[in-house]
């Protein structure tokens, strides 16, 4: 059967890290948010994260090496200032711009969620 990866979570959590360094996905179609961020740099968060979801979802039905795949979701999560220190050095490393950087930190900021979302809620 024919698999399908998504990996989701926001920017500086190690998704793109995991894609390709991962032996069972990095061959896998993507879908990158990152992608969307340089083609609209006017979107917000959830702007850039819906179009991702139309495009998945076209992905997902007319893409024929995926369409009908058994899809897999994963959520990657770190702390923000492990967020913000991995997105300063894809700048550093050449492999964002500036304008780039400051506008996925900012975008990171604006949508943060100071725990993760997967976590157990303990309060009763």
């Amino acid at each position: 059967m024919k698999r399908a990866s998504i990996l989701s979570g926001v920017s500086g959590t190690g998704k793109t890290h995991t894609r390709t360094t991962d032996p069972e996905l990095k061959d896998l179609p993507h879908l990158d948010i990152a992608e969307v961020y340089r083609e609209f740099p006017e979107f917000d968060w959830s702007e850039a994260l819906g179009c991702l979801l139309k495009r998945a979802r076209k992905m997902l039905v007319d893409d024929l090496k995926v369409a009908g795949a058994k899809v897999d979701v994963r959520w990657f999560w770190a702390p923000l200032e492990v967020c913000v220190q991995r997105i300063s050095d894809q700048w550093e490393r050449g492999e964002i711009s500036a304008a780039e950087c400051r506008r996925r930190i900012e975008l990171l900021r604006d949508c943060w969620k100071p725990q993760d979302p997967l976590a157990q809620d303990t309060a009763t």
